[in-house]
């Protein structure tokens, strides 16, 4: 849609400007001839010059050189970043051990529900289902909430008002073991 737009801009700059040459042309009393002569000599006096075509030649180049820099000019919004930013830092960075038993296997942007999603897989002594009760993972979600509310590296998410979701997997049976969703309203701004 953006692009559309550009080019609707770009094809009103293009007609004003036609406009306004032939206004001039008009005024000049030099009209629209179907074939161009550069210089014509009219006996011993000065040659004169059909100025649309040297004049036009000028005014398209500058309308492409307009077009290529206004085309190349889009710009990506702050959620087609962050979307890019943690593809990137997925494919370069996961799977990373974060801590022991501790694995970041993907960090995920949604940009329809604004959902940063960061995925764990658990092993060792942290990969056991019976463990994780509700009264665990509140301590746990208490636990990322402040983690969450003092990181300056999320400070820009945070500004957004992104919501924040992590999911802990278990790495023998592959079930969800841990998961909870931090909205704006609970690391407030």
């Amino acid at each position: 849609m953006e692009t559309f737009a550009i080019w609707q801009d770009l094809l009103t700059l293009f007609y004003v400007i036609w406009h306004v040459f032939d206004i001039y042309q008009r005024k000049q009393g030099i009209y629209f001839k179907k074939k161009y002569i550069f210089a014509r000599h009219l006996g011993n006096q000065r040659p004169t010059y059909n100025i649309r075509h040297t004049t036009m030649k000028k005014v398209l180049a500058l309308l492409c050189l307009g077009a290529i820099l206004l085309v190349g000019c889009k710009r990506e919004t702050k959620d087609e970043r962050f979307k890019r930013d943690y593809e990137q830092f997925t494919l370069k960075e996961c799977p990373k051990e974060v801590a022991p038993d501790t694995r970041m296997d993907s960090i995920c942007y949604d940009m329809k529900s604004r959902t940063l999603t960061e995925y764990y897989t658990l092993s060792g002594n942290l990969d056991i289902d019976s463990i994780y009760t509700e009264e665990v993972a509140e301590e746990y979600r208490k636990g990322l909430l402040g983690e969450l509310k003092s990181s300056i590296k999320m400070k820009p998410l945070k500004d957004e008002n992104i919501n924040f979701s992590y999911c802990y997997r278990s790495n023998t049976s592959g079930n969800v073991l841990l998961e909870t969703t931090l909205t704006p309203e609970d690391y407030g701004k």
